[in-house]
């Protein structure tokens, strides 16, 4: 053999036990991410699960924590539809009070994390809106939406933890992580809510008018 071959050769040979080396590597880390993935996370429960096992999925690190942010906000509707059942929300109050100080503040912030985007995106479609009607129509809507998520929260005891401060004190810390022209664009949103809110309050029929709809099933992504 040609000594120019024969360290073909060798490194032809290197490469393959490396080859070899490494694909059961490759396969034993694939394993693991699909057990890590998978086995490890828990299952996300049903309709017909109980209180306290929805409570502890949404607790636990290996629950919805692992989801992305579209799943976690498909299931925390879910969870707001349940809580309109006066029976639920009274078990899942008792073990929200019952949780540890860190537990409390995991949950509201991973709550807050997961709806900021949306809120962040209702700002940038208010204020993109060809005209005033159409602008006014989605305020209304986040209105609504808005209101049905504070109830639910606070019938669940989410709206205001017992060891910790308030939704908005926590949504006002979240919205620092926004850009600065984000936030001072979610300002401004605010702020038009909270003039909206001072309109439906100062005139009867228009607050029965919302009072209705916020009364009506959740219509939040199911996915």
């Amino acid at each position: 053999m040609h000594p120019g071959d024969t360290r073909a050769f060798y490194r032809s040979r290197r490469t393959l036990i490396a080859v070899a080396l490494a694909a059961p590597l490759a396969l034993a880390a694939a394993a693991w991410w699909a057990i890590d993935r998978y086995a490890l996370s828990m299952r996300e429960p049903d309709a017909g699960a109980s209180a306290e096992e929805w409570f502890r999925y949404i607790v636990d690190p290996q629950g919805l924590a692992r989801t992305d942010r579209s799943s976690r906000e498909r299931f925390f509707h879910r969870h707001l539809d349940r809580a309109r059942d006066d029976a639920y929300a009274r078990v899942f109050a008792a073990e929200y009070r019952s949780a540890t100080a860190e537990e409390q503040q995991r949950i509201v912030t991973m709550l807050w994390d997961t709806f900021l985007p949306r809120i962040l995106d209702d700002a940038r479609t208010y204020f993109a809106a060809a005209d005033a009607e159409i602008a006014q129509k989605h305020l209304d809507d986040c209105l609504v939406r808005y209101n049905r998520l504070v109830n639910a929260l606070r019938a669940t005891r989410f709206g205001k933890a017992d060891r910790g401060g308030g939704e908005l004190d926590l949504f006002l810390k979240l919205a620092q992580r926004l850009t600065e022209s984000d936030q001072a664009m979610v300002g401004r949103f605010w702020e038009r809510l909270q003039g909206r809110i001072t309109e439906v309050l100062a005139d009867d029929d228009l607050r029965g008018e919302f009072e209705r709809r916020i009364a009506e099933p959740d219509s939040g992504p199911r996915g």
